[in-house]
């Protein structure tokens, strides 16, 4: 035997060959065939070609072991190659079996021990650095020659892990529903707890998927969070009545121990009626802390209360929120506010640093002192390295020269203004949350590098805000989710993480504008050329470009790019609206097993929603064919309704042989009738929960969507005999009189 045929089987421990097609025809690859059975084989990019050509040998095969489906050892004592189907059929080696041109495919076996095998489903044929399958092969092995772009659901591997299982298989269900399964996928980096839909290259059907929208493959790289204190892990975790009490009134008593206050308007209007909680801020948001002690006359706020007054500082700290909503105050309790004072008396440093500045003033007096908040830190951000009260805060004697940091913050005992904290801060977020950071733990700060140890040939050496909070808002292995759980207050910390996150990116193009590709400034122009104005006076006009998220220019050019598209390709034929549903079986499963609610978790809405939303437009723009036939192209835009659930507004352009232009040809796609209850139960217990509106008019006038007397959304409708396009091109939906109706609050609803 040549060196080829050596250097294939030096390649059984992946159990599997490599080589060139070239070698497959080659009578090394016949003996090969002749002594092991079956070979499947794979060129360098480990895509599957199939079996050899059938050969003429008389080398009879070797039988396998009894009770064993694998080919047995060989005359020569070389170990088995690979493991093989219990199918008489597929052990066949292909010398013996000329109609068999194929292999067939590696299995997926379930495991008894998921604590023992990482993944439920693995590939027999397992190779270690084996990550994706070939998307575009197909393989005739499956029944049908199903390919792996498209494959039935028992084909599509779900992992199971020792504390989260799921039952749930990915894919389409019997009932027609698409499941996405359970967040029980571990990232190979970070370990956060992933969907199988949010991997990277959806296309491909990976028994071991990567993630990137937790630690962009092991870039960002932060300590955990440590499990909360005793108490703290009660309130967040017990289903008691305190637990209940304590997680419906969180921001209250976040509130009381902050040591700053918040800057945004918070709009409380929008909690005013029945549905879920949201958290709708307003207007510029900053954090502000006031001097050490207040003025002369005034009641001590947020950071005083921990040195002013400590002896009635319970009844200071209800009275302090009383100020601010009277009406939840007198639902708070004593008993639980001094648990919790008691908590972080015991472990946050900034705690104890005001605490330690009490007592000097009880002795010393607080006249001619300042306390200094420091921002260096000695550890790069990595690291599990809590901070003490030495390295947060120092109280400095007002005759001593301070050698600042740019973004120090030196509290003076009375100067009767407040302070900005820069978002850069490392204790911006831990002053304005101490009960999601009970321990001191710092948020974002510059120049935490990213995970890898050479960064030599990288462009970007250090983690991005957004990438930091990324991190932050995922449940993984190892991690306490003290975040995640905290309810109300965690729609407070989202809002103000991606305030920081925009304020962050206006800064960045504040500070480059010289360097920044924009036109030119005709505002200024113009006035300079009136002549007669001081352009002193004038100020200076910031750029704000089209990357901008959210900015003027970012929304034109969206806008001129679908006005394009439209221009190309005509009007748009169908204009579909995605709702987000909160009683989806991923959603409802995952809140049951932690005892949540929808409104807790609104991350968990969004990450759901956007998987089914990539679905719903991979369905109809299948190459293959959708539901509605050939699409040329396809928009859309992504929308949160004033109760927090995002829906997208989509519009289809279909191609010039599948549109719908009469309306006969529309109601073979759209119906506004109630379905029959008796042909499609399913479909008529989903119409009666997400598509009936109302009741509203006479029969309530007092319904949210009546304005002046009228449903501000034109209900009830006008019934129809038949579909009929007005002379504007929009459709008036058939809508007859046949006896369906859906009961809603005792009322009955038609067409």
């Amino acid at each position: 035997m040549d060196f080829q045929a050596n250097k294939a089987i030096s390649c059984t421990k992946y159990r599997f060959l490599y080589f060139n097609p070239n070698f497959t025809k080659s009578l090394k690859w016949q003996w090969l065939c002749n002594q092991h059975g079956p070979i499947e084989y794979r060129n360098r990019k480990r895509k599957i070609i199939g079996s050899p050509p059938s050969v003429n040998s008389k080398t009879k095969q070797k039988k396998a072991r009894p009770g064993s489906n694998i080919t047995g050892p060989s005359s020569s004592g070389l170990p088995p190659l690979f493991e093989t189907d219990s199918n008489p059929e597929a052990t066949q080696c292909p010398n013996q079996n000329k109609t068999n041109e194929f292999i067939r495919p590696p299995r997926f076996i379930v495991h008894d021990h998921p604590e023992a095998y990482n993944n439920r489903y693995e590939m027999e044929s397992e190779s270690e650095n084996e990550d994706e399958y070939d998307d575009n092969q197909t393989y005739s092995g499956y029944p049908g020659g199903e390919s792996l772009i498209n494959p039935s659901p028992q084909h599509i591997p779900q992992q199971e892990n020792h504390t989260v299982t799921s039952s749930i298989t990915i894919g389409l269900q019997k009932n027609g529903y698409y499941d996405e399964g359970d967040p029980v996928w571990n990232c190979r980096f970070c370990q956060a707890y992933m969907w199988y839909g949010e991997r990277i290259g959806k296309r491909r059907r990976s028994k071991k998927p990567v993630f990137s929208m937790c630690c962009k493959h092991g870039k960002v790289v932060l300590p955990r969070l440590a499990n909360p204190p005793m108490e703290l892990m009660y309130l967040l975790c017990k289903g008691d009545e305190l637990s209940k009490h304590y997680r419906e009134f969180i921001r209250a008593y976040n509130m009381m121990f902050s040591f700053t206050s918040l800057g945004g308007k918070i709009d409380h209007s929008i909690n005013n009626g029945r549905g879920p909680f949201v958290f709708r801020m307003s207007g510029e948001n900053y954090h502000r802390i006031g001097d050490i002690v207040p003025e002369p006359g005034q009641a001590p706020k947020f950071s005083q209360l921990y040195i002013i007054d400590t002896l009635n500082e319970i009844k200071n700290r209800l009275d302090a929120y009383a100020g601010s909503d009277g009406a939840s105050a007198k639902k708070l309790r004593e008993p639980l506010v001094l648990l919790l004072q008691n908590m972080l008396d015991q472990y946050n440093p900034h705690v104890k640093a005001f605490r330690s500045a009490r007592d000097r003033f009880d002795v010393e007096g607080s006249t001619g002192y300042r306390m200094r908040l420091i921002e260096s830190r000695q550890s790069d951000g990595r690291t599990h390295n809590l901070p003490t009260a030495n390295e947060v805060a120092a109280l400095i004697p007002g005759d001593f020269v301070l050698n600042m940091e740019p973004r120090d913050i030196v509290l003076e005992s009375t100067s009767g203004k407040l302070q900005r904290i820069s978002e850069l801060h490392p204790a911006y977020l831990p002053l304005q949350y101490p009960l999601l950071f009970p321990y001191g733990e710092d948020g974002f700060r510059l120049n935490i590098p990213i995970g890898f140890e050479d960064t030599a040939g990288r462009k970007r050496k250090n983690v991005t805000m957004r990438e930091y909070f990324a991190f932050r808002i995922l449940e993984r292995k190892g991690e306490a989710p003290t975040i995640t759980r905290s309810g109300r207050l965690f729609h407070q910390f989202l809002v103000d993480a991606y305030t920081m996150i925009e304020s962050s990116r206006l800064r960045y193009l504040w500070l480059n504008q010289k360097k920044l590709r924009s036109v030119s400034y005709d505002a200024i122009q113009k006035v300079a050329a009136k002549g007669g104005a001081k352009m002193a006076e004038q100020g200076s006009r910031i750029f704000i470009p089209a990357t901008f998220t959210g900015g003027k220019r970012y929304m034109k050019q969206h806008y001129y790019d679908a006005m394009a598209l439209c221009k190309y390709y005509g009007f748009p034929d169908l204009f579909i609206t995605f709702t987000c549903n909160p009683k989806w079986p991923e959603v409802t499963r995952y809140l049951k097993k932690y005892n949540l609610t929808a409104e807790d978790r609104p991350e968990i809405l969004c990450r759901v929603f956007k998987m089914k939303l990539d679905n719903l437009i991979e369905f109809l723009t299948n190459k293959d064919g959708s539901l509605f036939g050939p699409v040329s192209a396809v928009m859309y835009t992504i929308e949160f309704q004033k109760r927090g659930m995002p829906h997208a507004h989509i519009l289809v352009f279909m191609q010039n042989g599948a549109k719908f232009p009469t309306a006969d040809h529309i109601d073979t796609i759209i119906s506004a009738e109630i379905p029959d209850k008796t042909v499609d139960p399913d479909l008529y217990a989903i119409v009666g929960d997400c598509m009936m509106h109302g009741p509203c008019g006479p029969a309530k006038k007092d319904n949210v969507c009546m304005v002046n007397g009228k449903c501000s959304k034109m209900f009830p409708k006008r019934l129809n005999i038949r579909t009929s396009i007005d002379a504007n091109g929009f459709p008036a939906y058939m809508r007859r009189i046949d006896g369906r109706f859906i009961e809603k609050n005792g009322i009955r609803l038609d067409n």
